[in-house]
């Protein structure tokens, strides 16, 4: 018995020290672990990453390059973990007395197995991370391939891609058995190095030891490899530092999916010599590394301000108006006189309210592609449905939809100033972001036809699928590491520079950013608004949604402001602040204006951003009065309520006290998924909840997401609130994601493709850029008789629906 425990207890320690030495290898190579199984689970389980492998805009040399970059970052994965077990340092003992040979030898023969699979293993599942996740991009096109052509063509891309990353991961295999004979080739060697313990030292102890120091290991140290590792440590820093001064260049050298490798693999080697002077100095470098970013951002307490500006070119057209904000009984006067009517003798028409859910460049695009469809219809069928634009009394928006509102504002109002309201200002162009600027045909064989420069809807899709993404995640992975506020901006200025940059693209301008003579695009400043009996068009009022961080209430950036006493009792929007107030409010200390903070005009890029501003991708702006006094710090308005109907709802009791009586269409952008047939409350009320399996660490995730998901409980009072609001439900117009077939029978006036069969996406990301088949599947919304029929029905201008209604 006793010899049977004492088996059992040894053979139990035997394992332990075993799986000890496979955990210590790996945590030796740290760096490249996380690199490899950390950036592989990233492009894994985001949507927003799998979404890039959709991408039917990159040519065959952009994949080309993308394999390429893949291969490096899992050879540099490999090397990265191979050197630094081939350093002594990770071992208590070799920092205290150089190894004997026997004793080396020993350690080599306990650590041999792991050490020699670890690095390879690591990169080869990089490969395997990667052709997992084209497979589950494959996947979730897979309902939409019959019904839509870029669902179907980006499902061709990726069946070659897997081919390819198949026969590139076997090669790989390959060359990563025989490196080591290579290397040693190359050094003049006839064996090659062990894969552990060959006496070498880092890089970064060459730069900062003495030469005294570790001459052994330099001896030890081939020259030529060192050199090679030097001159590739080099490139790769300079790349670093390329990608901390021009996110933008960088973003435009390697668009969205070539980005992938880049970011995941760029600081690879840089970090895994880091942490092996970390083990040769016994002290967590990047633990410090990390404290240091804290403290910059810490000192650079201006580095996330909004951005203000004292001086900007005004328009001489008569498109712009002279004061930054307007009363609402003048918004109410100028859209009267745009439609026109009186309420008395000449009824005015139904006003619609626009409220835009958020959600990055998906409800950007969803936003601005049914605003395009009205326009378009209201340009085409004047006689069925009357000017469209002028019945949009204003629109409500919310983080992503943001973006979609300034866009629809610069292009309209920079059509005024060439003259012809009704002209779009975007320029034909073969940005092949677009899903519109691929050929191809519809599910019938016909050959898809767009014009930017004609249609409305084609021109705001165009301007609004550009890759934001790109230049935003160059600055998180590596700008606001190092925030220094007086060399550069923070990510959310990047994300506004893609919006102006996108916007002067496609108007045929140039890519660039705004500077100090540009009046136009989304360089104007916001607010302005102009008088349609002077500058010839209505243009939509805008309310950009917001939230404080100090109390959780909405801050707004209006046409008109929140405080506007329009009956001299109550604000227009009691419960919410107004950014322009904060601007210009007073603190009774006699400090002079600061003259660095300008004065209170925004730029439209900069008024987006003032609602888009959600975890990780954006950071939170500051807001400082015009003495430089924080005042508050701002972040996205979909925390406060992510579909701007509170705001919404605040226009439509002013309007109804004016006598008008308003509709809102609100416009959804999360797919909408259906629950299961045996779950059903029994009652009229909510949807039952869906709650999925428990995962790991939900003790405390569940917290978290509970706090999230209360806006989802915020968005449904709410819309019960603005529905009692209207003069009857019928007068809330909901658009949202769903499947989507063609009726040939009855396609609707918004339609513009034919569906095959029914299509189907089960995951629409959400992220600052989309793939082509995900904006096809978000216009064909525009054919769902559930979103387009109560619309249509709105514009009319017969009054048959509102009989049908009545009856």
């Amino acid at each position: 018995m006793f010899a049977a425990w004492s088996l059992f207890w040894s053979s139990f320690v035997a394992v332990l020290i075993w799986l000890w030495h496979w955990f210590r290898v790996l945590w030796v190579c740290r760096v490249a672990t996380l690199a490899s199984i950390g950036g592989g689970l990233f492009i894994v389980y985001l949507p927003q990453t799998l979404d890039l492998f959709a991408d039917t805009g990159l040519r065959w040399w952009h994949w080309s390059v993308f394999l390429f970059l893949v291969f490096s970052w899992a050879w540099i994965v490999h090397i990265t973990g191979r050197r630094a077990l081939q350093y002594d340092d990770w071992l208590c003992e070799a920092r205290q007395t150089d190894l004997s040979d026997d004793r080396r030898s020993e350690l080599r023969a306990k650590y041999y197995c792991p050490a020699l699979l670890i690095p390879r293993v690591l990169g080869i599942l990089v490969f395997v991370f990667v052709g997992y996740a084209m497979w589950t991009a494959r996947r979730n096109l897979g309902d939409a391939v019959e019904g839509l052509p870029p669902a179907r063509e980006a499902v061709s891309v990726l069946d070659a891609l897997l081919v390819l990353v198949a026969i590139i991961a076997v090669g790989y295999t390959i060359a990563v058995v025989r490196r080591r004979k290579v290397a040693a080739s190359l050094a003049g060697r006839a064996l090659p190095d062990p894969p552990l313990l060959a006496g070498k030292i880092p890089l970064l102890a060459l730069v900062f030891e003495p030469i005294t120091r570790g001459l052994r290991g330099r001896l030890r140290t081939s020259t030529r490899i060192q050199i090679a590792l030097a001159i590739a440590w080099t490139f790769i820093t300079i790349i670093f530092f390329v990608a901390v001064a021009n996110p933008h260049g960088v973003a435009d050298w390697f668009p969205r999916v070539l980005l992938l490798p880049v970011v995941i693999a760029g600081g690879v080697l840089l970090f895994g010599e880091f942490a092996a002077l970390s083990h040769r100095w016994e002290t967590p470098l990047l633990l410090v590394f990390v404290g240091v970013s804290a403290l910059l951002a810490k000192w650079s307490d201006h580095y996330n301000d909004t951005r203000w500006f004292s001086a900007l070119p005004h328009s001489r057209s008569a498109a712009v108006g002279e004061t930054a904000q307007i009363t609402f009984a003048q918004a109410l006067e100028r859209w009267r006189a745009a439609n026109p009517c009186d309420g008395n003798a000449t009824p005015c028409p139904q006003p619609l309210i626009i409220a835009a859910a958020g959600g990055a460049s998906r409800a950007a695009f969803q936003t601005v592609s049914v605003l395009g469809a009205m326009l378009d219809l209201g340009l085409a069928e004047k006689a069925t449905y009357g000017n469209v634009r002028n019945r949009i009394f204003a629109i409500s928006s919310v983080s992503g939809s943001s973006v979609g509102a300034t866009v629809m504002r610069a292009a309209l109002t920079d059509a005024l100033e060439a003259g012809n309201p009704d002209m779009p200002p975007c320029k034909q162009s073969s940005n092949a972001a677009w899903w519109g600027a691929t050929k191809g045909a519809d599910a019938s064989g016909v050959t898809r036809k767009f014009d930017p420069t004609k249609s409305w809807l084609d021109c705001l899709q165009q301007l609004t699928a550009g890759d934001y993404l790109s230049p935003v995640t160059v600055g998180l992975a590596y700008r606001d590491n190092f925030p220094l506020g007086k060399l550069w901006a923070d990510r959310a200025v990047l994300l506004e520079e893609g919006f102006e940059r996108r916007y002067y693209n496609v108007t045929n301008k140039g890519a660039k950013a705004c500077d100090a003579t540009t009046a136009n695009g989304m360089c104007r400043r916001f607010g302005y608004h102009p008088d349609p009996r002077t500058a010839g068009a209505w243009i939509p009022l805008l309310f950009i949604n917001g939230t404080s961080v100090s109390t959780g209430r909405r801050i707004l950036t209006s046409d008109v402001s929140a405080g506007d006493l329009g009956d001299g009792k109550a604000p227009l929007v009691k419960l919410a602040y107004d950014i322009g107030e904060l601007r210009n409010s007073r603190r009774k200390d006699g400090k002079a204006d600061d003259p660095s903070e300008g004065a209170g005009n925004l730029l439209l890029s900069t008024a987006a951003t003032m609602s888009c501003r959600f975890p990780v991708i954006s950071p939170h702006g500051t807001i400082r009065d015009r003495k430089g006094e924080m005042i508050d710090r701002i972040v996205d308005g979909g925390y406060y309520e992510n579909d701007g109907l509170a705001t919404a709802t605040d226009i439509v009791n002013a309007l109804k006290k004016a006598g008008l009586k308003p509709i809102i269409v609100r416009i959804g952008n999360e797919p909408e998924h259906e629950i299961s047939a045996d779950r059903d409350l029994g009652r009229p009320g909510p949807k039952l909840p869906d709650a999925s399996e428990s995962a790991l660490f939900d003790v405390y995730l569940s917290i978290v997401r509970g706090l999230l998901a209360t806006r989802s409980g915020h968005e449904d009072a709410l819309a019960e609130i603005a529905t009692n609001s209207l003069d009857g439900p019928d007068r809330m117009i909901a658009i949202g994601v769903r499947p989507v077939a063609y009726d040939a029978r009855e396609p609707g006036p918004f339609c513009r493709q034919k569906i095959g069969t029914k299509a189907t996406m089960k995951i629409v990301s959400m992220s600052w850029w989309m793939s082509q088949p995900v904006q096809a599947y978000l216009d064909a919304q525009l054919c769902v008789p559930e979103n387009w029929q109560k619309l249509a029905c709105a514009l009319r201008l017969d009054g048959r629906c509102e009989a049908a209604r009545r009856n």
